[in-house]
């Protein structure tokens, strides 16, 4: 056999997934960070598609400033994200306003997607079966969801 001068491929590289919206659908893309924390995961979520990303017509309804987590907690294999108070959410400049019906659970969807995916990277469970909670300031009653709840490409 001839040598080829480099290691031998294995096959396996591990990736970020991300979702991001194509089509008013979650979209899945990745990126190539191994393993990361929940919070290094949504962080790369808010900084948006990349310029390939772009051309391929992923776009966000997570931006800076808006819908930006103020805290993550990984708690077992789950999430906590607490948000801003819910009614400066639909103030954004991107989105006409009033926005779409359906902008907030892009938004959600985004970032349950890509939480529960992080988690997963890191524990020995199912994306679909991560439980993200989300608690607004300011209210007491929060939002369970899983990344099953939302339609995806």
């Amino acid at each position: 056999m001839a040598d080829m001068g480099g290691p031998a491929p294995t096959g396996f590289h591990p990736r970020t997934r991300l979702y991001f919206i194509s089509d008013g659908r979650l979209t899945m893309t990745t990126r190539p960070h191994t393993r990361p924390t929940v919070q290094t995961a949504l962080d790369l979520l808010v900084q948006g598609p990349t310029a390939g990303e772009l051309r391929r017509g992923l776009r966000t309804q997570v931006t800076v400033g808006d819908f930006v987590p103020i805290k993550v907690q990984q708690v077992g294999d789950g999430v906590r994200i607490t948000l801003p108070k819910r009614e400066g959410m639909s103030k954004l400049v991107l989105l006409p306003q009033p926005a779409p019906a359906d902008w907030l659970d892009l938004a959600y969807g985004q970032l349950t997607c890509t939480a529960a995916e992080a988690v997963a990277s890191r524990s020995d469970i199912e994306a679909d079966r991560v439980r993200v909670t989300y608690v607004h300031r300011g209210e007491k009653k929060p939002l369970v969801t899983s990344c099953s709840q939302f339609a995806k490409t």
